[in-house]
């Protein structure tokens, strides 16, 4: 940001100092055939350097973590958001462009090959997002305040984000996780599931819905 700066008010000067030549001369050649001067070539040299150490950072920290995460997992589920948004949004662009989202995406399809990556809607057809509903199916609307979800239908209740993995990780392989039998029993959670099948919800990525399955 610092190289930017710099650079910019050079390009600044070069304008103020082509708008006051224009002014002694109506004649004077138009501002894209004014040359740079050599202190800003010099500042474009130093910016395409930063941009380049800085994508080559990212690019490195990508590959190291898709690296980490096959390793540790035997299979992975995301949930795919629009990275457009996020760039528009101006609270989390700067943020967002940090981290390199899109370039973490590939680095971790491509370590994990399609057989143990899957991508996910945020949102399930015909029955609304996922942090907004419940393994069940049904609607289960929640401000960005509150962090528990409960489900008055199947009795399903947890951390928001922990319920939303497993929504998520169900919607790509067809499974549930050991911590969530584990943590809310047996018999809530098959029935959870039940109330889904009965619901016909079409799996992406992971076949017909199985009951009771887990991983």
């Amino acid at each position: 940001r610092h190289e930017q700066k710099s650079m910019s008010r050079k390009f600044e000067a070069r304008k103020a100092a082509h708008k006051a030549l224009k002014a002694k001369d109506k004649d004077a050649p138009p501002l894209k055939e004014m040359p740079y001067s050599n202190r800003l070539k010099a500042a474009i040299r130093k910016v395409a350097k930063r941009h380049t150490k800085v994508a080559r950072v990212r690019d490195h920290f990508a590959k190291k973590n898709a690296s980490i995460v096959e390793t540790r997992c035997r299979r992975l589920a995301i949930e795919r958001h629009s990275i457009d948004f996020m760039l528009k949004n101006r609270r989390t662009s700067r943020s967002a462009s940090d981290v390199a989202l899109g370039i973490q995406y590939h680095a971790l399809a491509s370590k994990l090959g399609p057989a143990r990556y899957q991508e996910v809607a945020n949102r399930r057809a015909g029955i609304g997002g996922n942090s907004q509903t419940c393994l069940c199916g049904a609607s289960v609307p929640k401000a960005l305040s509150e962090r528990w979800h409960h489900c008055p239908e199947c009795g399903l209740e947890g951390d928001r984000d922990w319920i939303s993995a497993n929504i998520v990780q169900h919607m790509a392989f067809g499974t549930v996780h050991e911590s969530l039998y584990a943590a809310c029993g047996q018999q809530v959670v098959e029935r959870a599931l039940a109330l889904l099948e009965r619901r016909g919800e079409a799996q992406v990525g992971g076949g017909e819905t199985r009951a009771g399955g887990r991983t």
